[in-house]
């Protein structure tokens, strides 16, 4: 099977080609509903976990499959390493754009070519990508990521488990300075959880929570490198609160434009990068009052910096690069 490796800001993952007709096109079978059941005749959870075994495998924090579709220029499908199906990956779906571009797999209907402007199917909807072309390679991508959803049954998330705390309640994390007031902050719908208490350990976490097409749960802390995440980014992750499991981004505010960010994904534990977790800190960043909501804001993570706008109408851009690692072919 050929296979290539990409990463955007060290989020990397395996990508292949389900678009039919093409050299290294791949066979795969659907079911009736769509879903990609196998690669090859293989099962495709077991093809993900072995391939992205970092020992064993290609290594990788999962696989994508890039697939023909007729809602728009092409499809994306995602799986975490662990073999479970994903909704949404920002850095994953601009590494999917710059392989479409560069493998001859749009056809130029949508948008002008530079920079072109394309449309790709995913699990949380159709996003619209904007791709930066420098002597026919795609370096850059800017994606419409769609509205931040704060609705706690959409995201999803169970206002039951909250527990009533008092003000002066003892807090796990120390809080940043708000820099803009909450009358600055609008359309947040009633009912949001925007800094509120959540037990994880025994300890009291102020979070805020915001799905991107998937969960996220954001903890604002004043040192993300004193928070261990391997002891507390699972038990985020399996809360009850979180019927579908959640990705949790730890996160400093160095000013009211810059924030620096650690994630623990669902699925894959500690990452490089996450682009939906960025863009989930800075919509969570605006609700708080620490960054201006329409202000492009820098967010740093381990593998890079993603640049991310928190829109008035209620949709997030996320720009950032899309890098190719390596090419092959590996048997199954």
């Amino acid at each position: 099977m050929r296979f290539v490796k990409m990463h955007g800001t060290g989020n990397d993952y395996i990508y292949i080609n389900l678009v039919p007709g093409y050299d290294d096109s791949v066979r795969a079978s659907f079911d009736e509903s769509g879903n990609l059941t196998h690669i090859e005749d293989k099962l495709v959870a077991d093809v993900v976990t072995r391939l992205s075994d970092r020992h064993f495998g290609i290594g990788s924090d999962g696989l994508i499959a890039v697939a023909p579709t007729d809602n728009a220029d092409v499809r994306m499908i995602m799986y975490n390493a662990d073999g479970s199906e994903g909704s949404m990956c920002g850095n994953g779906i601009r590494c999917v754009a710059k392989f479409a571009y560069e493998r001859g797999l749009l056809d130029g209907s949508t948008g002008d070519p530079y920079p072109k402007s394309i449309e790709i199917e995913t699990k949380s909807g159709i996003k619209k990508l904007t791709l930066t072309i420098e002597d026919d390679i795609c370096t850059y991508v800017e994606v419409n990521m769609g509205h931040a959803i704060l609705t706690p049954e959409e995201i999803p998330f169970r206002t039951e488990v909250l527990e009533y705390v008092s003000d002066s309640v003892k807090i796990a994390t120390v809080l940043p300075e708000k820099k803009y007031m909450e009358d600055e902050i609008d359309n947040i719908p009633d009912g949001a959880i925007v800094s509120r208490i959540l037990k994880v350990d025994g300890k009291n976490y102020p979070v805020t929570c915001v799905s991107m097409g998937n969960p996220h749960c954001v903890v604002f802390t004043d040192n993300i490198y004193r928070i261990d995440i391997e002891e507390l980014g699972p038990q985020f992750e399996h809360h009850p609160a979180f019927p579908e499991q959640v990705n949790t981004e730890f996160v400093e505010v160095l000013d009211d434009h810059t924030l620096s960010m650690r994630v623990w994904e669902r699925g894959s534990g500690e990452t490089m990068s996450c682009g939906t977790g960025t863009c989930a800190a800075t919509v969570a960043a605006v609700l708080n009052g620490y960054v201006k909501r329409g202000m492009e804001t820098e967010v740093r993570i381990r593998g890079g910096k993603l640049y991310d706008t928190y829109l008035p109408n209620g949709e997030v851009l996320m720009k950032g690069p899309a890098t190719t690692v390596f090419e092959g072919e590996v048997e199954l």
